[in-house]
Order: structure tokens, then sequence, then C-alpha cells
């Protein structure tokens, strides 16, 4: 009978101690920090606060934010726009100028200067430098993105071994380095940051960015450059958190992360679609929600702006 009792008693504890491990894993869960981190110039300081406002109001979770904005410089006015929206917010925001704070990428401006892109570009590929170690993971946002969802659930997806989790990009690649590999678009990149540094990313991107030949044969080259480096360890992610709003994709109801590409919302061109192409996007409900979001947003700005002048 007494060894029952104890049985009883040790499995009792035993059942305890799983709801106290249960109650703290979730407690720290709820309580964690979201990282999201975007890399802008001044040209794209609203569209990154229309896809910031549209993170915040759909955060039913609570979750507290980190945004980093990484960029080579910005005007006063931009950056206190950014700083004074978000800690409005109650959000912490990060400005971190690549030009001034890596000297490696410095080094790299002859190689920035033969593709058709800002350099800017580029800092996002020295995250793992940019965000404190004591950070293990940060999600990856472009700034022509709107954001439907709460986040949590795509911050918290298991990345396995993998090192990041992206989403395939439609359009098929036939470049020598990734000549049958799975090509993913950069737009959504979940980052397991103690991966990213434990597997010096930043050096192997370093090295191939030195190589100007590479350079000239890349066709968007940061997105190439992490598809090279990245192969092999990327966790594909479900479409819908990457899903792209032109004729290449059929359209859909319920994404959770919008990607403008081709036409954005805020232009009246595009620099790939054609005139009847351009007709049909233009026609989707999507274009309608980031105007609506737009809006919304400017409102928000308009109140701030009041409130200071009182």
């Amino acid at each position: 009978m007494k060894k029952v009792y104890l049985i009883l008693i040790i499995l009792i504890l035993f059942m305890l101690y799983q709801v106290c491990c249960k109650t703290v894993f979730e407690k720290k869960h709820t309580e964690e920090t979201i990282n999201i981190c975007f890399n802008i110039d001044d040209n794209y300081v609203k569209p990154m606060l229309v896809t910031i406002y549209s993170i915040l109001k759909n955060n039913k979770s609570n979750s507290k934010y980190n945004f980093y904005v990484i960029t080579e410089d910005l005007k006063s006015k931009n950056e206190n726009l950014i700083k004074n929206f978000i800690s409005n917010k109650q959000q912490k925001v990060i400005i971190y100028r690549i030009k001034n704070e890596l000297p490696d990428l410095k080094n790299l401006y002859f190689a920035f200067e033969r593709v058709n892109f800002p350099s800017v570009i580029f800092g996002r590929l020295y995250i793992g430098n940019i965000i404190p170690e004591t950070e293990y993971r940060c999600l990856y946002l472009d700034s022509d993105i709107l954001v439907i969802t709460d986040l949590k659930s795509l911050y918290n997806i298991n990345l396995g071994r993998n090192i990041v989790g992206m989403v395939k990009d439609p359009v098929t690649r036939t470049k020598p380095y990734v000549r049958g590999q799975k090509y993913y678009n950069s737009g959504v990149m979940l980052i397991d940051l103690k991966k990213w540094r434990g597997e010096n990313i930043e050096k192997k991107v370093l090295e191939k960015m030195k190589n100007t030949d590479y350079i000239d044969k890349t066709e968007y080259p940061d997105q190439d450059l992490l598809n090279d480096v990245l192969k092999g360890r990327i966790k594909t992610l479900n479409y819908k958190y990457n899903f792209f709003v032109d004729y290449r994709y059929r359209d859909i109801k319920n994404p959770y992360i919008i990607h403008y590409l081709g036409l954005k919302p805020w232009r009246k061109t595009s620099d790939w679609l054609s005139s009847e192409q351009l007709e049909i996007v233009k026609k989707s409900p999507k274009y309608e929600l980031y105007n609506q979001y737009e809006k919304e947003l400017e409102i928000e700005l308009n109140n701030m702006k009041n409130m200071s002048v009182k």
C-alpha cells in the first residue's frame, strides 16, 4: 500500500513539474519580443511606415516589437517621423547606418556601383552583425509589404536545421549557382540568428561580393547571393507568408503577407508589367486594401502632428 502511495505522489509531483514548465514556457513565449528588420532609403520611409502600421494593427497577441531600420543615411525629418510614430505605438526602434558602422561595406562600394540597385539593399546581408548577439531570431521584411495577420505564428515557426525560412519565387532562375536548386524570394525572411552567425554567413557573402565577375552576372544581387550561400539550409514557407500581387500568381482570398511586386500602390507605372497586365493588377482588391491602410496611417500621422503643435 505504501508503494502505491509513493507511486501516486511521484506521479503527482511529475505532473506538477510539467505544468510549471509549460507555464514558464508559455509565459516566456507570450512576453517574447519580435525583432523586425527593414532596409530603406528616404524614398521608402512612408511605405515602410505603412508596413509597420499594418503589423501593429493586426498585433492580436499584443507582442512587443523591436524595429531595426537599416539605412545609409536618412533626412532628419524622416528619422524623426519614424522614431515618433513607433515610440507613439509603445514599440522600440533602432536606426542603423551601415555606411558609418560597417567598415567592410565601405570597401565594397565598387561592387555596388556595378548593379542597378541602391547599395542599401545589401544591408540585410549583415543582419547578424547589426542585431545584438543577445537576440536569437529576427524577421526581415521588404518595405513594399502589407501584413494582415498576427506575426507571432510566423515568428515562432520551427526552422529545424535550417538557417532561414523563405517563400519560393515563382520566377525560374537558371543561374549556375542556383541551377537545380529551389529559388527563393528574399522579401520575407525568418532568420535563425544563432545559426546565421555560427555558419559565418556574412563572411561567405562578403567573399562572393568581392568577385566582380560574380556580381556582374547576378540579376538580383542580394537575393541571388542569399540563394547561393544559403542553399540547402532554407525552409520553404507557405506562399501565403509572401504572396506576390502581380501577374505571376493566381489571386487568393486570404494571404497573410501581401508583397507588392511589379506595381507599387504608391506609383502608377511598373518596370516589368505591360499595360494590359497593369490594368489587371490595378483591379485587385489588395491594392484597395493598401490604400485603406495608407489613409489610416495618414490620419494617425496628422493626429500626432496636431498633438505636437498643441
